[in-house]
């Protein structure tokens, strides 16, 4: 099985490499880490993708019993299914520690799927990427080609030549719009609107 699919991210907790460089992580350590990172966000804790993270903080303050732990189990999978499309899940147990009745081990068994899923996105690195990034994304997709050669030139003469430092995401929406009208066809501008329009700036 190749695991290129899998892809590199930043590793969670965020931290430094031995050389201060940001610390990546690859392969299946970078897939139990995505699961640290979508179990350990609460729905709604990110504003430009609130419905990202797992339901698991609703229950916090619940009598740690089998009746929570079953709801638990459930939140988790459903969580998992829905924002780690790379692996298969095969069982999600949770139960209590039987010396503290406050405590709950959640243990999850999964393996890495034999083949990408359409939904994979290298590990969400454009659906959760920010807000300008996700945009160059959707244009350069829709434009076609290597993305240097049209929304890599249309960002580049935007972010050099047109913005302010105290430019906003409006500013950098109309003149990514601009720069594509003057550099390339009316197809390009589109593209560029379209992608501004989806990620909800226009």
């Amino acid at each position: 099985m190749s695991n290129e699919f899998i892809g590199a991210g930043w590793a969670y907790p965020l931290r430094t490499s031995m050389t201060g460089s940001i610390a990546l992580v690859s392969d299946e350590r970078e897939v139990a880490e995505a699961i640290r990172l979508i179990l350990g966000t609460a729905i709604g804790e990110r504003p430009m993708r609130p419905e990202f993270g797992s339901r698991i903080y609703d229950f916090v303050f619940d009598e740690a019993d089998a009746g929570t732990a079953s709801r638990l189990a459930y939140a988790v999978r459903e969580a998992l299914e829905r924002w780690e499309p790379r692996i298969e899940l095969d069982a999600v147990n949770v139960t209590v520690d039987e010396e503290n009745r406050n405590l709950l081990y959640i243990d999850i068994g999964y393996h890495i799927k034999d083949d990408n899923d359409p939904r994979n996105d290298n590990g969400g690195v454009h659906i959760n990427s920010g807000i300008l990034n996700r945009a160059f994304y959707l244009a350069a997709a829709s434009i076609g080609g290597y993305a240097w050669e049209k929304a890599g030139r249309i960002w580049y003469v935007t972010l050099t030549e047109r913005l302010q430092p105290e430019s906003d995401f409006v500013e950098a929406a109309n003149a990514t719009i601009a720069v594509a009208a003057e550099l390339f066809s009316e197809s390009e501008q589109e593209a560029v609107q379209r992608a501004w329009e989806e990620v909800g700036v226009l």
